[in-house]
C-alpha cells in the first residue's frame, strides 16, 4: 500500500471520528440532566465525545500534512497494492451505524442500543469472512461489555445512562 493511499484512508477515518464524536456530543447536550453531584450526569459523556473528537482532528491534521509532503516531493515510483482493508463502502457504514447508534441510544436507551451496536461494526471490521462461532463470540462480548460498562458507570462513578 502506497504512503499517499494510508495517509488518505487516516484523512477519512480521522473526519469520521471527529463527525462521529460531534454527533455524540449533541445527543448528549440534549440528554435530560441528572444533578446530584457537582459535575452532573452530563459531564463524562462530553469529556469522551471531546476526546474523540480531538483525537479525531489531529489524526486528520496530520494525514493533510503527510499527503502534502508526498505532493511535494513527487515520487513517481509504483508500488504494486494489494487489496486493501478500507473502502468507502465500510467508512460510509461505519458513519451511519454512528448516527444510528446515536438515534438509537436516546431513543431505547444505552443497554439496548449498544450491544447491537458493537456487534454490527465488530462484524463489519472483521477482514475475514464470519462465522457461526466468531458471531456467537462478537455477541457474547458486545453484551459483556455493555453489562460491565452500565454497571461500573451505575455503580462506580454513580452516573444513569441513558
Amino acid at each position: 500500500m502506497s504512503g499517499a493511499r494510508s495517509y488518505k484512508e487516516d484523512l477519512a477515518a480521522g473526519l469520521v471520528c471527529f463527525a462521529g464524536g460531534l454527533v455524540f456530543y449533541i445527543n448528549v447536550h440534549f440528554q435530560e440532566m441528572i444533578k446530584f453531584d457537582l459535575l452532573g450526569s452530563k459531564f463524562f459523556p462530553k469529556l469522551a465525545c471531546a476526546g474523540i473528537m480531538f483525537f479525531g482532528g489531529i489524526l486528520a491534521l496530520q494525514s493533510i500534512s503527510r499527503i502534502r509532503g508526498l505532493k511535494a516531493e513527487k515520487e513517481t515510483e509504483a508500488a504494486p497494492e494489494g487489496k486493501s482493508f478500507f473502502n468507502k463502502r465500510k467508512l460510509l457504514f461505519v458513519a451511519y451505524s454512528i448516527i444510528y447508534f446515536a438515534a438509537l441510544e436516546f431513543s431505547v436507551g444505552f443497554l439496548y442500543a449498544t450491544p447491537v451496536y458493537m456487534f454490527l461494526n465488530m462484524l463489519l471490521l472483521d477482514a475475514a469472512k464470519s462465522s457461526a462461532s466468531k458471531m456467537a463470540r462478537y455477541i457474547v462480548f458486545s453484551v459483556v461489555v455493555t453489562a460491565a460498562a452500565y454497571l461500573f458507570f451505575n455503580r462506580v462513578l454513580y452516573l444513569l445512562l441513558p
